[in-house]
């Protein structure tokens, strides 16, 4: 594997030099629990083939939203 020596930055594509975002999240609730399936594009400019398969991770278990407390008053 060739390393580029590219650095990308998650969120908006605005982050990145080439202004592609390089990473996805897909979230989907499971009957047993919640899966989110994160991808990553590694190409620089144009954003490569924007197929978001060059690494994945998928993240499993208790992951949906969660109800924030309010905030304690002083």
């Amino acid at each position: 594997m060739l390393n580029t020596g590219n650095s990308f930055l998650t969120g908006s594509g605005a982050r990145n030099g080439d202004g592609v975002a390089h990473a996805t999240v897909d979230y989907a609730e499971g009957t047993t629990s919640d899966f989110a399936t994160l991808g990553f594009e590694d190409l620089f400019g144009g954003g490569g083939d924007r197929d978001y398969n060059d690494a994945n991770f998928q993240l499993e278990g208790g992951i949906g939203n969660v109800a924030r407390s309010p905030s304690r008053l002083p």
